[in-house]
């Protein structure tokens, strides 16, 4: 499936969207704090990811230090690694959905309505901090395809059930983490 999400972060528009797996390979690509970043995640749960100047400067002087280590390659993080563990939870369909199913404490079912011409169910789901809608669709399996909330983040869900290519970037494109003093080395393990 993919999934896009557009969110304010410290203030400012982020963008990202996903392509994701069953089996939990993902690629997905990032705007936000004025940067941008691809991150891989191949089904062995390796993550790889690969920031311009701006994205790693957004992190601090220890960041910006590591994106001038890395000059636009990819950085190879083990699954077991703190940010390969962080990254497998965005790359984690049922973990995205299973966060969207608990955040919220009652539901209401809404009006109908249509995402781009399809028919769907609204449920309204209330919390501490406001409404959010979720619209499902009302024909074929009931996949959730758009929530709108407006203290969070706008998701649109879609292809559904449809291949998504993942693979590993170039091996001469590429710099293990380890090689970069790892994940204390770099003060990423906090």
């Amino acid at each position: 499936m993919t999934m896009e999400v557009s969110m304010v972060v410290r203030g400012k528009p982020a963008q990202v969207k996903i392509a994701a797996t069953r089996s939990g390979a993902c690629a997905a690509a990032a705007r936000m704090n004025g940067g941008t970043t691809q991150i891989v995640r191949t089904a062995d749960r390796t993550a790889y990811v690969k920031g311009d100047a701006a994205y790693w400067s957004a992190m601090g002087p220890k960041g910006k230090a590591f994106g001038a280590l890395a000059a636009d390659r990819w950085i190879k993080f083990a699954a077991t690694s703190t940010p390969g563990k962080r990254l497998s939870k965005s790359c984690d369909v049922a973990n995205v959905v299973g966060i969207l199913r608990s955040e919220h404490e009652t539901a209401t079912k809404g009006a109908p309505g249509t995402i781009d011409g399809k028919p769907v169910v609204t449920i309204r789901k209330r919390d501490r901090t406001g409404t959010a809608t979720y619209y499902v669709a009302a024909q074929g399996p009931a996949y959730l395809l758009k929530v709108t909330d407006p203290t969070g983040p706008t998701m649109t869900f879609g292809s559904f059930d449809k291949p998504v290519n993942v693979t590993a970037p170039p091996a001469n494109r590429t710099i293990d983490v380890s090689r970069l003093g790892g994940d204390s080395g770099l003060g990423l393990d906090a």
